[in-house]
């Protein structure tokens, strides 16, 4: 269709129809939020060769690259054949620039530049790029000429193919393709014409969410609890809340994440999916999947309540203690404590000072029951002075970051009975007294908080962050891929540009140096250089190419059909007999001389004005060979105008028929006429076909 142009790869479809242009809208897993809009486009155009034989010579003549055909870079032996390799192979190949565009001015030529949507000076009105898209490229390592290492493939920052020296403004990193595409489904050569056309129809599978490219309110917040995060489009998860027999709570939340492209890793957003742990809960479980396209995180995590929280850079502990009087009047009393640590120790200790740092917190945890050394706040109903240690017993367990120890006492002071009852009131005692001096991890405790495990095996330094500034896990509300806000976040004190995604100021105290920092693993930047193939410019138009009419003026013929049909009456008739005569059944006889007519019939639709057809003439005279054609019937059949897509076209369409009678039937020294197309150059002599050396005569093929 005249003034529609598709672009794809460093391929250009001009003046291509339009067979399918449909949009679906996407929704994620649970049919709520608008993930992307899937386009899929079906166009067709036609692929010319760009080289022709002249009859008389076997040199090739280089012919015009036309507005209406399909345009790609040279490429060697510009053959249709050659020309639609290169076509095939670039059509083929996902996650390359593409637009399709409407010229709101469509009777006007491209301008002999660039072969792409170009501003139209002197109506002020250029191409409307109707849809956009651009993909992330493979990327490799290559060496360049200096000797540093560069990331090769194609850059996600720049204008879209082919637009490059344009006035239209599509930068890639505005139109990434948010389901790891373009991606095209189909390439089918429908038709030839004579192997020097083809037409070449191409489905293309596109997928956009159509939002503005600002915001133009940068600093609004939707929603408490949510938080900037970008490349994020949907977040929305589910809860399962179980009460067991012991009415301890369990608490499973499922969700998935989906991010725009692969410049955002989707593993990366783990922390994104984290919420606040309910008081007195600990982490039982967590899994995380990352989906084979490399755009969706699922998610799983598994909360109980599990008591009072282990001591800071401890994942769990127990301790039991035990009050006995035995007969004699004897009082004893014991403990037994375990703490295991993480796998990975933390703050960059050794395996062996971790093991001392988790023996220390073992003789913390007993001193909160036993007051066995000087210098530590007496408990109720505890004499140092008086406490006999009868058995004390530290294991190591040399594999695994875990520390045990059992205590034996006796309380041999006089008031037996008086401090017995004074240390049963040490029962729910905090095992770390609030900013005690003696432990400088205490202003960070608090027994409701168990502590979170990173997100990441590799860091160590995200176990602890403050768990009360995570979103909360119960308000999974209305997400969209227009929106950077989402919910459930980690509570990163780190924000992004709404536009260009750097980040800003941090929010409030020093940023973390560690794998958690989300500047650090949310955005993928090293990306290369872009390697697009420009697009070909229009060759010198030579004796064979286009004609004028069809490229000088501008009014664009979409379709023509032309056929001169011969047929010749020898002015016989058969005649059968009444009884055959020497085994011969019919008699022929001349009733008339031979006569033979020409039947001329052409169809043919142009944009901007009516198709030109040949001139009824009332005789036809070829003074050279002695012949008159001589006008017998005619019939003009004009349909009526047809306005195109773009609202300011026309499109004319005729269909002719004209009959000749000619003065005398057709001889070897005469020609039939094959006419000539007004989309070419060629003349109807220089098509007209020599009867002499059109028929074989040596019976080769009768």
């Amino acid at each position: 269709m005249s003034g529609t142009h598709t672009f794809y790869n460093g391929v250009l479809m001009r003046d291509c129809e339009l067979i399918e242009f449909a949009q679906v809208v996407e929704y994620d897993e649970s049919q709520t939020d608008p993930l992307y809009s899937r386009f899929r486009l079906t166009v067709a155009s036609t692929l010319v060769s760009l080289h022709s034989v002249n009859g008389g010579s076997s040199s090739p003549i280089l012919m015009g690259d036309h507005q209406s055909t399909i345009g790609v870079p040279p490429v060697n032996n510009e053959s249709v054949v050659d020309r639609l390799r290169f076509v095939h192979e670039k059509l083929s190949q996902p996650r390359g620039d593409f637009w399709y565009a409407l010229n709101a001015v469509s009777n006007k030529p491209l301008s002999a530049g660039p072969n792409a949507p170009a501003p139209d000076g002197q109506q002020n009105d250029s191409y409307r790029v109707v849809l956009a898209a651009a993909g992330i490229g493979d990327y490799s390592e290559v060496d360049t000429t200096d000797g540093s290492d560069t990331k090769g493939g194609r850059k996600v920052t720049g204008k879209l193919g082919a637009l490059e020296t344009s006035n239209i403004e599509i930068l890639r990193e505005d139109v990434i393709d948010m389901n790891n595409g373009p991606k095209p489904m189909s390439v089918n050569v429908v038709e030839i014409h004579g192997g020097r056309a083809m037409r070449v129809q191409f489905t293309i599978e596109v997928c956009r969410p159509i939002c503005p490219l600002q915001n133009n309110d940068p600093s609004a917040h939707p929603i408490r609890d949510a938080k900037r995060v970008k490349g994020v489009i949907s977040n929305r998860w589910a809860i399962n809340e179980t009460l067991n027999e012991d009415w301890s709570n369990t608490i499973v939340i499922e969700g998935t994440l989906i991010v725009s492209d692969q410049r955002f890793k989707p593993d990366a957003m783990r922390l994104m999916t984290s919420t606040a742990m309910f008081p007195y809960a600990k982490m039982k479980g967590r899994q995380f999947f990352t989906s084979s396209d490399g755009l969706k995180l699922k998610y799983r995590y598994t909360m109980q309540e599990a008591g009072v929280a282990p001591p800071p850079h401890i994942v769990d502990w127990s301790g039991t203690y035990i009050e006995k009087v035995e007969n004699g009047g004897h009082c004893t009393g014991s403990m037994n404590v375990m703490v295991r640590g993480q796998w990975n120790p933390p703050n960059d200790w050794t395996m062996r000072q971790y093991k001392l740092y988790l023996s220390d917190w073992l003789f913390h945890i007993i001193q909160s029951r036993l007051t066995v050394a000087q210098g530590f706040n007496t408990l109720p109903g505890n004499q140092p002075d008086t406490l006999v240690v009868n058995d004390f017993t530290i294991v190591e367990n040399m594999k695994e970051p875990v520390v045990e120890a059992q205590i034996l006492v006796t309380h041999a002071n006089a008031a037996i009975y008086e401090d017995f009852a004074l240390r049963l009131h040490n029962f729910g005692k905090d095992i770390i007294e609030s900013n005690d001096p003696n432990i400088p991890e205490s202003a960070n405790y608090d027994p409701k908080d168990w502590p979170i495990p990173a997100a990441f095996a590799w860091d160590v330094a995200g176990a602890n962050h403050d768990n009360r500034s995570l979103g909360s896990a119960y308000d999974c509300y209305f997400q969209s891929p227009c929106s950077e806000w989402h919910g459930k976040p980690r509570g990163l004190n780190v924000d992004f540009d709404v536009v260009t995604g750097e980040a800003l100021t941090p929010e409030s105290g020093p940023v973390e140096e560690s794998a958690s920092f989300a500047s650090y693993i949310y955005q993928d930047t090293s990306l290369g250089a872009p390697s697009l193939p420009a697009a070909a410019p229009p060759s010198a138009f030579a004796a064979y190419g286009w004609s004028d009419a069809q490229v000088g003026v501008g009014f664009t013929y979409l379709h023509v059909e032309i056929d001169n049909h011969y047929n010749r009456d020898v002015g016989k008739i058969a005649l059968p007999l009444s009884k055959p005569r020497n085994g011969t059944t019919v008699v022929f006889a001349s009733v008339h001389a031979g006569i033979e007519t020409r039947t001329f019939t052409m169809v043919a639709s142009r944009q901007g004005d009516w198709p030109k057809v040949p001139e009824p003439k009332a005789v036809i005279s070829n003074s050279s060979t002695n012949l008159d054609e001589h006008l017998m019937h005619a019939e003009v059949l004009p349909d009526a105008p047809k306005l195109l897509s773009d609202g300011r076209t026309w499109e004319y369409s005729v269909q002719v028929k004209w009959v000749y009678a000619l003065s005398r039937t057709l001889g070897t020294g005469d020609t039939y006429r094959a006419s000539s197309d007004p989309r070419d150059k060629t003349t109807p002599v220089e098509n007209a076909i020599q009867i002499t050396n059109f028929f074989e005569t040596t019976g080769a093929i009768d």
